[in-house]
């Protein structure tokens, strides 16, 4: 297996989802529900090296975790997915390795990693 990515989103549905996706590109992975349980497992799982994350999330929305993540973790690549591309959101596609819409995951993801 490849390298691990860690995959964050309140809806369990979809972190089921895109974990079946990951590992079918040939990827490990680990899951969290919310932003503070993904800086939690950021901080003992040193072997992470991409994190995909929705944004729209109670505790701590996906905005926060990327502030956290760039500045605690600057070295992991970023996928954001998200059903609204808001104006907020496309101002960060310069800072995150990819944007895709939750409803066309597969392909969106498997376009992305096909880049790696």
């Amino acid at each position: 297996m490849g390298k691990k990515i860690l995959i964050v989103d309140d809806d369990i549905a979809v972190c089921v989802l895109v974990n079946a996706i990951v590992r079918k590109l040939g990827y490990q992975s680990a899951m969290a529900t919310d932003g503070c349980e993904a800086i939690k497992i950021l901080e003992k799982d040193r072997t992470i090296s991409m994190v995909i994350t929705d944004i729209n999330m109670p505790l701590m929305n996906g905005f926060v975790l990327l502030e956290k993540i760039w500045q605690h973790f600057p070295h992991l690549k970023i996928i954001v997915m998200t059903s609204d591309i808001s104006e907020k959101l496309s101002s960060l596609k310069n800072q995150v390795f990819g944007i895709v819409d939750k409803f066309d995951l597969f392909h969106s993801l498997a376009g992305i990693f096909e880049s790696l």
